[in-house]
């Protein structure tokens, strides 16, 4: 895992990050992608891409997906993340998210997913700013859901 951020942001630095958001997705992601395959489409069309692209960690596509729809639910908990992100009072939409930096990978294990998540980058370093910590990344659904609620 990565640290969320590689040094302190000044107090006018911190008044300037976009706690949602600006459209760059974090470092840590960047960094992986170039070490195996993620995901980089729209997200709903995830299980088609899960489905489809051999995972670098199995060397074979999901099998899992293959069997499901393109809406079918991704588990309560990953599932109650993806309505959080799409919420009127978030980002309204899944591109939305997307567009803002947000980045999402369900990883294939057997018969279902890890899901990593890693939020923007502009949000780790405004979290870092505030709460004194970084972030290990990616977060997993279970470490990303009290986040949500700071």
């Amino acid at each position: 895992p990565s640290r969320c951020s590689s040094r302190k942001c000044s107090r006018s630095e911190v008044e300037l990050l976009d706690p949602w958001g600006d459209g760059k997705a974090h470092e840590s992601w960047l960094k992986r992608a170039q070490l195996e395959t993620l995901p980089d489409g729209p997200w709903k069309d995830r299980r088609n891409w899960c489905a489809q692209t051999v995972h670098s960690h199995t060397g074979r596509t999901c099998r899992v997906c293959a069997t499901k729809g393109v809406s079918s639910s991704w588990g309560p908990q990953s599932q109650m993340i993806l309505t959080i992100l799409a919420a009127p009072r978030m980002y309204v939409c899944l591109d939305a998210a997307a567009s803002a930096g947000w980045r999402w990978y369900a990883r294939p294990r057997s018969r279902a997913h890890d899901h990593e998540w890693w939020p923007p980058q502009s949000m780790c370093d405004f979290y870092e700013a505030q709460m004194g910590r970084s972030l290990e990344l990616p977060l997993s659904t279970t470490e990303l859901r009290p986040l949500l609620d700071e």
